[in-house]
């Protein structure tokens, strides 16, 4: 199956045609996973042997065909764990709290890490389809 939205990427990019044609092969093996993993740059970038700079590009473009959205992970710096996540950067807070040490903390205190997620139209084109 061919994604139509990142052949036309293909047709606009046609320097990435190889890369795209692996992160359509990469999104399917992703999308069969029930939980709807995330799809974390640094994990393309390995996956499809390119600098992480690269896999950003080419998942900012898939953002672009309205096929991956992005989102932003709040992880406290002192252990790691998941506080929240917001679609946009600047919705993150300059303070969250932590359940984890019963604490706000400010930007100093988190992480932020950037990750995409399957589009709507992502599962209800591809998804239904591949089922």
């Amino acid at each position: 199956m061919r994604l139509d939205e990142l052949r036309m990427l293909e047709h606009k990019y046609p320097k990435l045609g190889i890369l795209l044609s692996k992160l359509e092969s990469y999104l399917f093996e992703l999308s069969v996973i029930k939980s709807n993993p995330d799809i974390v740059p640094v994990l393309l970038a390995k996956k499809l042997s390119i600098d992480e700079g690269l896999a950003l590009t080419i998942l900012m473009l898939s953002d672009e065909a309205g096929l991956l959205e992005p989102g932003y992970q709040v992880y406290c710096a002192k252990t790691d764990s998941y506080l929240e996540e917001f679609p946009r950067l600047k919705d993150i807070p300059s303070n969250i709290f932590c359940s984890y040490d019963n604490e706000y903390h400010d930007s100093q205190n988190y992480e932020v890490e950037l990750v995409f997620h399957f589009t709507r139209l992502f599962q209800d084109k591809y998804l239904k389809v591949a089922a």
